[in-house]
């Protein structure tokens, strides 16, 4: 999906250039790398400084010996021995739980608020059997479907739930944002580089915007011209955008 580029940004030319999730992620995980190696170097200022770490090196082995113990032997999980392995391994972690959980998570209100798209349920159960009913309603293919998903009024429950666990209360904190400085660190080196961080995740939403609104690029609203925001702040904190610094499910 994608080749390896020195020219971009992120060191990568898409396949696909009209490919919201990879456009948009690829500058959000090239933000967080940044971040993480600008907060890495400032503690570290050796590999052999970070293998001296006890505390590190002890949260790592509990890492992959007690929370992934079935995958502690693999070879591709790589040991926190160099601060470009714990610089991969941060951006991992917290692209995962931040930008991706975006990603995939806020697209389903507007996809199961469609009933047909993700029926909860089925009423009744398909038959196999060729009887001349069965072969009759074959070639209704619509009708077929329709009478065996519930009612709307059954269903509705699901993009309800649905929508209250994406919803963000109004004191949500946002990939970049942290409120009050001055409780959090006082080094200012961690805070000019938090600052950089948060310029750039501003600087990406606004890109998103950007291109929402390009008609060449006819994937970022497909054919429902629901345009892709789900990395993307709402000053009005709809549900459904922009990315939380944290994670609910």
């Amino acid at each position: 999906m994608a080749a390896g580029r020195e020219k971009k940004k992120h060191g990568l030319k898409l396949t696909i250039e009209d490919y919201p999730y990879a456009v948009d992620g690829l500058e959000i995980w090239s933000a967080i790398r940044r971040w993480v190696h600008e907060f890495i170097n400032i503690f570290y200022k050796s590999d052999g400084a970070l293998q001296a770490d006890n505390e590190l090196q002890q949260w790592w082995s509990e890492v992959r010996s007690t929370g992934h113990g079935d995958k502690s032997h693999e070879k591709w999980i790589s040991g926190v021995d160099s601060k470009a392995n714990l610089e991969n391994l941060l951006t991992t972690l917290i692209w995962t739980a931040s930008g991706r959980h975006a990603a995939v998570n806020y697209g389903q209100y507007a996809y199961q608020g469609f009933l047909p798209n993700h029926p909860s349920r089925h009423t009744q159960a398909h038959t196999a059997r060729r009887d001349q009913r069965t072969r009759r309603d074959a070639r209704k293919p619509r009708e077929i479907f329709l009478s065996v998903i519930p009612t709307k009024g059954r269903d509705c429950h699901a993009p309800h739930n649905t929508g209250s666990s994406l919803s963000h209360p109004e004191e949500e904190e946002y990939l970049g944002q942290r409120p009050g400085d001055e409780h959090w660190t006082s080094n200012p080196e961690i805070l000019a580089a938090f600052h950089a961080f948060s310029r750039s995740i501003a600087e990406i939403e606004s890109g998103i915007e950007q291109r929402n609104s390009d008609p060449q690029l006819k994937n970022r609203r497909g054919p429902a011209n629901v345009p892709t925001r789900s990395c993307a702040r709402d000053p009005r904190r709809r549900h459904g955008r922009g990315i939380p610094n944290s994670i609910t499910i």
